[in-house]
């Protein structure tokens, strides 16, 4: 009986063993699955970013080439003298 026993105990073991390594494939297939959405999420994020960036250098310039000719305008009837 004792051997019975054994042999018993040796396969719930190996059928154990392949659930343990089933679970493991299952997990780091998840885990490949999560780490792809996430480096997906973090070029969307990093794109959005550089738009923001382009934008917001893109209205200061337009800003900039508003302003700059009043600017100029009132110094010179503050009697500022440009470029000296």
């Amino acid at each position: 009986m004792r051997a019975t026993s054994n042999s018993g105990e040796a396969h719930d073991w190996t059928l154990g063993g392949r659930d343990e390594s089933a679970f493991y494939q299952a997990e780091t297939q998840t885990m490949a699955r999560e780490n792809h959405m996430l480096r997906q999420r973090i070029r969307e994020l990093e794109r959005q970013v550089n738009q923001m960036h382009e934008n917001a250098a893109s209205h200061r310039s337009s800003l900039i080439s508003e302003e700059a000719p009043s600017l100029v305008s009132e110094a010179a009837k503050d009697g500022y003298v440009l470029g000296k």
